[in-house]
């Protein structure tokens, strides 16, 4: 467990300060800009802005939302600040436009809430029967309701990612249409055991906070 507190910190300033020092690096004149929203799964919304470096590659700074979502008893939100390199792998003169990759991170705040009730409804009560027939023969209720326990846990922690897009992004004049894939990596600044519950367990948090998952992206823009 201790492997999933990676140093993501360290990495996410270098990488951001080189993303920032190859944009704002270049020549006014050439400068060819994109701003959009993208949508991704698990509910979240990022809101980007893209800036060419030369024709093949860019880069590209965000704020991703991490709208409310339930899942496997957990629910959470936050928000992270994020960014990436592109390097796109046609030769043109039009910038912001082809097949690309996108080495990238993020890193931010999520407000994460457990909760699990358990025990819950009708069961056969054969021992209960029992110890009736035991004392007084009394089999009129041999259904017994019970008690139900619920487990709850939260956490206010800093979450980070690092990941590989594999992309298209299409242009038409003004308008900028972009899709692909983001293979992340997801780490947790401490927890390294997971949650822990008010029973005193702890529950491993799900793959888009801790662990490997691939995740697809649709988004449209503005290029200027």
């Amino acid at each position: 467990m201790k492997k999933q507190n990676l140093n993501f910190g360290n990495i996410a300033k270098s990488i951001f300060v080189f993303v920032l020092l190859s944009i704002f690096a270049q020549n006014t004149s050439c400068q060819n800009n994109n701003i959009k929203v993208t949508f991704i799964t698990g509910t979240k919304t990022s809101f980007d802005y893209e800036r060419a470096i030369n024709p093949v590659s860019s880069g590209l700074v965000s704020l991703k939302v991490y709208n409310k979502n339930t899942n496997n008893n957990f629910t959470s939100k936050g928000v992270r600040m994020s960014g990436e390199y592109r390097r796109y792998l046609t030769k043109k003169t039009e910038t912001l436009s082809g097949f690309y990759l996108a080495p990238n991170f993020s890193i931010g705040k999520h407000e994460v809430e457990y909760s699990k009730t358990t025990g819950s409804g009708l069961g056969l009560g054969l021992l209960f029967a029992s110890i009736d027939i035991i004392a007084d023969g009394d089999l009129d209720n041999p259904l017994y309701l019970r008690t139900p326990e619920t487990i709850t846990g939260e956490a206010n922690i800093t979450a980070q990612t690092l990941g590989l897009k594999i992309g298209y992004q299409k242009k038409w004049n003004s308008f900028t249409m972009d899709f692909g894939i983001n293979l992340t990596k997801n780490a947790i600044a401490g927890h390294s055991k997971g949650l822990k519950l008010s029973d005193g367990s702890y529950q491993k948090f799900n793959s888009d906070l801790v662990g490997n998952q691939p995740e697809s992206y649709f988004g449209i823009g503005f290029a200027f």
